[in-house]
Formats: C-alpha cells, structure tokens, sequence
C-alpha cells in the first residue's frame, strides 16, 4: 500500500470535486415493464432544464421514445410520481408536466395521442391499465377548480371516447388503485385529513363492472390516525397483498381469493423490520410478485435496506443482497418469473437501473444504466457505520436512544494529524417524515475525502425504525429532533471521534428548520451552521402548505389534540421558529433560499437574517434567482455547494492546535 500524506484534517486533496457531484447525469425516476421483457425508464437526463422523458431498454439497447415537446412527470399532492403505466397493448400511457394532460404514446413511432380533453387545472396521476380491455385506465384526479382547496377523486379514464368515469369520492386522498389479473376487482387506498398516508388510510376492494362504475365496494383493512395501509397490489393468483403497521411494523398481508379476511405473511426473523416506507410520491413499488409463490421485497432494519426473495408456500426467504439500497417509490417491476429490474445505489455505486436474474447459485446483478459515470477509486468512499446512541440533550425522553449513520474520513492518499480529531458535519435530513440510508451520496463523500467526519441522525420521527419510532416527533417537532441532533454530537466527541471545538449543521427544507432550532437550544454545541431554504417561521408555513400537507404540522407540533384557540397554536408555532430566538443564536448562519419558493417564501429568510444580525451576530443570505424549494439549476447548484463549502473552510478548518 502507498504511504499516505500528513494533512490537517479538512484540508486534504479530493477527486470528488464540485463538477463531478454537479456533473451531468441522468436521474432514473421510475420504471415499468411489458409481459415481453421490454424497460420503460422515466429519467431526467442532463441538460433539459428539468424535463424528464421516456425511455425504452429493449434487447441490449436503450433509445428515448418520447418526443421533445412533452415532459413525463406529475403534479398531484404536490409531489407527484407515478407518470408512466403501460397497457397490454404496449401503449405508454404519461402524464405531461407542461399540459397537465394525460397521453397515450406509440414507442415505434413515437405517436402521442390525447386519453382525456386536457385542461391544465386538473392533474392525473398513479395510471394502471386493464389487463384485457386497455382502453380502460385507473388514475388518480386532483380538480383545481374547485375552492378554497382540490377535490381529489378516484377515477376511471376511457380512451376511446376520452370520458371520465368517478369510481371513488367523498375522502381528501386516493392512491394505489389497481385491476386484478382478471380485471373483474379493483383495489385502492384512501385517506382523509388530518392523516397523513403514514398515520392512517383505508384498503378498500370492488368488482369492475366494465363499463367505467364499481359495485360490491368492501373496506378490507386499515384504520384512520393508527393503522398505515400501503403499497397495494395483485398477485397472478388474484392474492391481494399490501403493508400494514397494525403490528408497530410495515408488515406484508395477502387477502386470498375467496377470503374475506387478510392475513399477515409471517417470516421469521424479520417481524421487527419493514416492508416499506413513507408514500410521499405515488406509485411505489418496492416489492413484487414473479410468481404465484415467488415474491421479491426490500425490507429495512435500522433505516438499511436487504433485497430478499420470498417462498409464500413455505414462509422461507432468502437474501438477494444486502447492498443495493435506496430503493424507493415506483422503483421495482417485474420482468419474468426469474428476473426483474430495480431502481437502487449502494454504499460505493451511484444510483442504476438493475436486472437482476435468479439462478441455481447466486443472483446475478446487472447494471443496464448508471445515473453517472465515476471514475473514482473506493478507496476514497466513506462507509456508513449505523450508530445508535442515548440522548443526552433536550428536555424530552432523556436517556431512550437515538439512531445515525456515520461517516468517518477517508482518503487513500492522506491521514490526519497526529493528535487531532476531524471536524463533525451533521446533516438534518428533510421530511421530516423520512430518514437517511446508507448509499453513495457524492455531496457527503466531497467532505469525508477532504478529513472531515460527516454524521446524518435518523432523528425521532424519522423511518425505517418502526411505528413507534415515527410516531415519536408528534408533539415534539422543532423540539427533539434539534436535540437529537445535538445528542448525536455528544456520542461522538465522548467516543473520541471528532473535535469538539468544530462542529457544523446544515440542513434543507424541514432539515433547515431542525438546523436553526439546534443552533439556538444549544448554542455552546456549533461552531456554524448552513441551512437552505430552511423553515424559519412555522406560523407561515402552516397557513402557506398546500393540501396534501395541511394538517400534517398540526400533528408534528400539537400531537393528537390540537388547540381550538388559534392565539394557543401561536405560542407553539413561535416557541419553534427559530427566527423569534436569534438572541440565543452564537453561531455563524449561512442561508442558501430561492427567490421563488413557494414552500418557504424569501421573506421567511430575510427576515430571519434581519433578526440574527440586529443581535449582533452573523449571518449572510445568498438569493438564488428563479429558484423554487430547491435549486435545479446547474450553474446555481454549483454555486450552492461552493458557498457551503467555503463557510465549512472558514469556520470549521483552522490551524490545528497540535499542528
């Protein structure tokens, strides 16, 4: 091995640099697949300002079929996903970002017809063809004609005379609505304020009459605020499988034909892990069935996620892999009874489309397509250590534990100075419904290459621990999450792995939020923080959201009473919003914000900026110009990440004491 050069932690030379994490790649959004082996892919390739378009694998090749003036993304709850569903016929059905319009698409020749009279005030989404009469298509309806908020409606789509049928009404929220092999049954989940589809929704079965209506309707399982029914789908047998936390886990469940009640798929060993995650995007599909006996799932312990192959007859499993992770929303999709594709990075590869083939011996991984190419050695990656660790800071559940993944330096060319420690980066994730997994992320390897130790704390409400562990923030949001944070960093200065006296925050969205709350409840903790287009004012937020969200916050800051009296929530949403604390604020203030957020309007930050300067301390805003709640820009993304890293360089890198 080559000996390695003496450095000042945080100064070393890298690879990663910011072109290469800003470097043109293809995002691979979802997939889905035809009876005959051929790969539908909705990515968003490099240098289309945003569109995302189709393409199809078929044979060793891959080809856009999408014609340039369409762009293949959705709108509905704000978030969307699930733009792409295709017929028995092999039509690609899409929705279309620009138009709003929904469109059957003829990948030969690349002729787009309209399924529905486009109006761009109503937005479809989560398409599912009938496996017999294709004319026939499930979606998901949001109406903004209506007011003051969207009707959303489950709704069947005629293509061959355009019409629109209304299938289900009455509930806020529809997802998950799916034909059976036979295309005589429908299933679908709903869901209604003030849940959200991780709190509480309802599994709900009826006959397809053909003719665009549903009779025999039966509510089948789930329960509103305690019991989270997701991913609904059917097996060739007609099986009806699905996820419930009923059990304190997203837990596989199978309606069998003729049944009329569901029961739990029981796998030894794997009761206290789950089966899924937070349906923030439509569509997800993170387990399949190949066979009527052979089912293929994700499951995730400690927020890290394994690929198993399931024998239903025998309740056996074995596993596929335990690197590939990430894998999220409409990311897995059957090919044939010994192959399948799957969206997913792992710890040292970016993320890819895979085919995975099932052999005698061992599963064979292929890579059809890579978001980005590297050319950089694993030598320079980080490894994820899952940490778990007792919270310390904080006046709430003192003493119970916490979860994080770790990431010491690493660099193949260099070591820290002898007697020193890194610098500590801690990362709040978004969400906050949500949590960090253990794959390549370039932005967290950009540092840890450089000597500096990064740490991403799976804080109190985050996924991938269970019911309880979700439910954990209720009441508390703004309040435990900063002081997981800051627990977080006590575990890691009293197990002597970075400096105490270097510590930084930084977070986006909500994780901006739980950012500036840290730096003022513990003030002694940070030596600065970044946060971008991060919540300063939780007042605004609530009465800005849009409706998929609009009770969500009720919940993360009152529990499960929330005050009648608007005067009582008004003291809880300025006890957590950071900007009516800046006197306590110490720490130097970065703030990264858009000048055309809707989410958090650059009001919010000026005013936040405003506050922490009239006390006397810094703080320095950037505006990026035609920016929304995130920056997509390629020359404002390069920007923002130069800026981060050199409030890094200048609060975080100092000439070692020891040096």
């Amino acid at each position: 091995m080559a000996a390695t050069t003496t450095a000042q932690f945080g100064t070393w030379k890298s690879p990663i640099t910011v072109e290469t994490i800003t470097a043109e790649s293809s995002d691979i959004i979802e997939v889905a697949t035809t009876p005959d082996g051929k790969i539908y892919t909705v990515e968003a390739p490099p240098s289309v300002d945003g569109r995302c378009t189709i393409f199809e694998y078929q044979q060793g090749a891959r080809h856009e079929v999408l014609p340039a003036t369409y762009s293949a993304r959705t709108a509905v709850y704000g978030y969307g996903g699930s733009a792409l569903a295709v017929t028995t016929k092999g039509a690609v059905i899409f929705a279309d970002w620009k138009t709003k319009g929904v469109f059957s698409l003829d990948p030969a020749t690349q002729n787009v017809t309209p399924v529905v009279d486009t109006d761009p005030q109503v937005f479809f989404a989560d398409f599912d063809a009938h496996p017999i009469n294709s004319q026939w298509i499930l979606a998901i309806r949001e109406d903004h004609h209506v007011q003051p908020e969207e009707k959303n409606t489950l709704v069947a789509l005629n293509t061959s005379d355009r019409s629109v049928h209304v299938l289900a009404s009455g509930a806020d929220f529809y997802s998950s609505a799916r034909f059976n092999p036979a295309g005589d049954r429908i299933c679908w989940i709903q869901w209604s304020h003030p849940d959200m589809p991780w709190t509480g929704t309802r599994l709900f079965v009826g006959s397809w009459t053909g003719d665009g209506t549903v009779t025999d309707v039966k509510e089948i399982d789930g329960e509103a605020r305690n019991v989270s029914i997701n991913k609904a789908k059917w097996g060739p047998d007609g099986t009806l499988f699905y996820t419930s936390d009923r059990s304190g886990y997203w837990q596989l469940q199978a309606l069998r034909q003729g049944s009329e009640k569901p029961q739990p798929i029981v796998l030894s060993g794997l009761e206290k892990g789950e089966f899924s995650s937070p349906e923030w995007i439509l569509g997800s599909s993170t387990f399949i069935l190949l066979t009527e006996d052979a089912l293929i799932a994700t499951w995730t312990k400690d927020a890290r996620e394994i690929l198993l192959s399931i024998q239903l007859s025998t309740s056996t499993y074995s596993t596929l892999s335990e690197s590939l992770t990430g894998i999220a929303n409409k990311a897995l999709q059957r090919l044939s009874d010994k192959e399948f594709v799957v969206i997913a990075n792992s710890p040292t590869k970016p993320k890819a489309l895979y085919r995975i083939e099932l052999s005698q011996s061992q599963p064979q991984l292929n890579v059809l397509r890579s978001s980005l190419s590297l050319d950089i050695s694993e030598e320079f990656y980080s490894k994820a250590e899952h940490i778990s660790f007792p919270r310390t800071q904080g006046s709430g559940k003192l003493g119970t534990i916490a979860h994080a993944f770790f990431f010491p330096p690493q660099n193949a060319n260099y070591s820290g100075t002898p007697g020193t420690l890194p610098p500590l980066i801690i990362e709040m994730h978004g969400g906050p419904t949500a949590n960090v997994s253990p794959g390549l992320s370039l932005q967290w390897q950009y540092y840890t290459s450089r000597g500096y130790a990064m740490a991403m704390p799976n804080y109190a409400g985050s996924s991938g621990y269970g019911r309880d562990y979700r439910d954990s923030l209720d009441g508390a949001w703004g309040a435990l999450d900063p002081a997981d944070a800051a627990s977080c960093v006590d575990y890691l200065v009293s197990t002597g792995r970075v400096d105490v006296s270097r510590v930084g925050i930084m977070g986006g969205s909500s994780g901006g939020h739980a950012a500036l709350e840290a730096i003022w409840m513990f003030p002694s903790t940070w030596s600065a923080a970044v946060s971008r287009y991060g919540i300063s004012d939780l007042e605004r937020l609530v009465v800005d959201t849009h409706k998929f969200e609009k009770h969500y916050a009720f919940r993360l800051l009152f529990g499960e009473t929330v005050p009648d009296d608007e005067d009582q929530r008004r003291v809880v949403y300025r006890e957590r919003s950071p900007r009516f604390h800046s006197e306590q604020i110490t720490a130097p203030v970065l703030l990264l914000q858009g000048s055309e957020d809707k989410a958090v309007p650059p009001s919010q930050t000026e005013m936040m900026v405003r506050s922490i300067r009239e006390n006397g301390k810094i703080a320095e805003m950037i505006l990026f110009e035609g920016e929304g709640h995130g920056f997509r820009g390629l020359d404002n993304q390069r920007r923002a990440f130069k800026e981060q890293d050199f409030w890094w360089q200048k609060y975080l890198v100092r000439e070692d004491d020891h040096a």
